[in-house]
C-alpha cells in the first residue's frame, strides 16, 4: 500500500508513524472496500487488522488510553458507545489510527518511555486543547515528562486555504492570547468577517505551553487543500474519501 512515512518520528526506532495518500476510500467500519484496505495496511507491517484501533471521531477532545483489548474496534470490531477523537498507548505492535480530510493529524511520541498518542484535532478539538490533554493523559499513564514528547503535525488544510467566519474568532480569543491571535488569524483583504486560520500554529503555541520542546515539533510541511496528493473536504465539496494517519510502537 502507498503511504508516507514521518520520517523525524521514525528516526528514533521506537516507532513508525505515516499517512496515506488518495486513492483508499474512507477507511470505515463495516465497509469491505474498507476492511481490504486495512487488511493490506496491516500486511505492510505483518500485523492483524486486529491490532489496528481508530478513533470514533466525533470532534470532541476526548483522549482515550487503549491497550491490546481494544484492538480491531473501528477496523473489524464495533466501536463502545462514547466518540474519543485522541488515543494514547504504551503497547507495542498496537496501530493507533486516525482519518481526516483537512483537520490535523497529531502525532505523538514518547521515546524514553516508549508511548505514542495519535489526535484527530478539527478547529474544536484544537480550541478544546486535545493534544494537550493527549499529553497531560501521556504523563499520567505512562509517566511521561512533555520535554521528551516528539510532535508531528500532518498533512492538513494549511493557513493560506483555511477560509473561516468571524464566529470562530471568540472560541480562540478564550484560549489564545492576542498576540497569539495576530498570528491565527489573519484577516482577509476585501471580505469583512473572513479571516485565514492557522490550525497549525495553534496546536504548536498549545504544546509548547504544556511543556513541549520547540526543537521537537515538526511538520510534514503538506496541505491537503492545494498539494494533490490527499483528500480534501472543503476542495472536493464534501467528499466521504479521507486519509488515513497512523503510529505504530516498534
Amino acid at each position: 500500500m502507498n503511504k508516507y512515512f514521518f520520517e523525524e518520528l521514525n528516526k528514533t526506532g521506537v516507532a513508525v508513524a505515516f499517512f496515506t495518500p488518495k486513492g483508499n476510500g474512507g477507511w470505515d467500519y463495516d465497509d469491505a472496500d474498507s476492511l481490504a484496505h486495512y487488511e493490506a495496511l496491516a500486511a505492510d507491517f505483518n500485523i492483524t487488522t486486529e491490532q489496528i484501533v481508530r478513533t470514533k471521531q466525533t470532534h470532541t477532545s476526548v483522549v482515550k488510553c487503549v491497550n491490546a483489548t481494544n484492538g480491531g474496534e473501528g477496523v473489524c470490531k464495533p466501536f463502545g458507545t462514547m466518540g474519543f477523537d485522541g488515543m494514547i498507548t504504551n503497547t507495542p505492535g498496537l496501530m493507533l489510527c486516525t482519518k481526516e480530510a483537512d483537520c490535523v493529524p497529531v502525532y505523538l511520541l514518547d521515546p524514553v518511555k516508549k508511548a505514542v498518542g495519535m489526535v484527530h484535532s478539527g478547529w474544536r478539538g484544537t480550541v478544546g486543547q486535545i493534544s494537550v490533554d493527549a499529553i497531560k493523559k501521556m504523563v499520567a499513564e505512562f509517566g511521561c515528562e512533555p520535554k521528551d514528547i516528539l510532535v508531528g503535525i500532518g498533512p492538513r488544510i494549511c493557513a493560506k486555504c483555511y477560509e473561516v467566519s468571524e464566529d470562530l474568532y471568540a472560541p480562540f480569543a478564550d484560549k489564545y492570547t492576542s498576540e497569539e491571535m495576530k498570528e491565527l488569524f489573519i484577516p482577509e483583504e476585501g471580505k469583512a468577517g473572513k479571516y485565514l486560520l492557522n490550525l497549525k500554529q495553534a496546536i504548536v503555541f498549545s504544546v509548547e505551553k504544556a511543556g513541549v520542546k520547540p526543537e521537537n515539533i515538526f511538520d510534514c510541511g503538506y496541505c491537503t487543500y492545494h498539494d494533490d496528493k490527499f483528500d480534501s473536504y472543503r476542495l472536493e465539496g464534501g467528499t466521504d474519501n479521507r486519509m488515513l494517519t497512523g503510529i505504530i510502537l516498534k
